[in-house]
């Protein structure tokens, strides 16, 4: 009778502790997503032609999720990594050029889009920093101000650090 008990009081616990193991595995990846946070976006958008369509997300701790989308070699999903002073480098960037000052929207038809031409694509960006997130719509046929060809550099400058020719072969 004794032993009886003792097994099903260990039975009990095996049960407990197998139920339970999920949450602690939970709790275990949501810590690392807490570390691992999104601080850099890049989509470019197709044009009239054959322009790559690919989306790039930057973490926090400088992995690199890529989607390739259209007319690029690598289509579907892949992973890199950068290093802490190519992220930091970037960040120093966007804040070189003032990106919170940017508008949301440049694109024509809007006052930050003086000039423009048809069929370009468009490059969309984002950055979350120190608090703060922005995301800026680029359309590529706008011209005009200075400050959109800094936006194309730091633009063209992610592609560069994260090598993005190895994905889109362009």
């Amino acid at each position: 009778m004794v032993r009886r008990s003792m097994r099903l009081i260990s039975l009990a616990i095996a049960l407990a502790l197998m139920c339970l193991t999920p949450v602690f595995n939970m709790a275990d990846d949501s810590s690392s997503a807490r570390r691992r946070t999104r601080l850099i976006t890049l989509e470019r958008t197709v044009c009239f032609g054959a322009c790559p369509n690919y989306k790039l997300t930057i973490y926090s701790d400088g992995w690199v999720e890529y989607e390739g989308i259209r007319f690029v070699k690598k289509m579907g999903k892949a992973t890199g990594k950068i290093s802490r002073a190519q992220l930091n480098d970037l960040v120093e960037r966007f804040t070189n050029i003032h990106y919170f000052k940017f508008p949301d929207l440049i694109e024509p038809g809007q006052k930050s889009c003086p000039q423009s031409a048809t069929d370009m694509p468009s490059a969309n960006t984002s950055l979350t920093w120190q608090g703060r997130h922005k995301e800026v719509r680029h359309y590529h046929g706008c011209r005009g101000p200075s400050s959109l060809d800094r936006l194309t550099e730091l633009e063209n400058e992610i592609d560069r650090v994260v090598n993005v020719k190895q994905w889109t072969g362009k």
